[in-house]
């Protein structure tokens, strides 16, 4: 498998696992609830390990975060991905 299709193999591996629908939740700002996440995690995609002065490091990986909200109703996740300059923690706040 190639650099390419562990990279995309992981972003399709990640969507399913990310977030399963918003619109489970209340979108009424009178009726809005918390959120309450199901599931969540992540895992690394990809990357190689090269040689530094007399220790090693990885490079190349793609880290994917997921968080599934309770009472998913929706069967297609919603995938964020950043670019631009920017990093994933974008996706963090409200």
């Amino acid at each position: 498998m190639t650099m390419r299709h562990a990279l995309l193999a992981g972003i399709v591996l990640g969507a399913g696992a990310l977030v399963g629908s918003v619109a489970a939740q209340p979108a009424a700002a009178d009726t809005a609830q918390p959120l309450s996440i199901a599931k969540q995690g992540y895992f690394f995609v990809g990357g190689h390990m090269f040689p530094t002065s007399g220790d090693q490091a990885m490079a190349g990986q793609m880290f994917v975060q997921f968080q599934v909200p309770a009472g998913t109703v929706k069967p297609h996740p919603v995938v964020m991905v950043h670019g631009g300059g920017q990093t994933g923690t974008n996706f963090l706040g409200t």
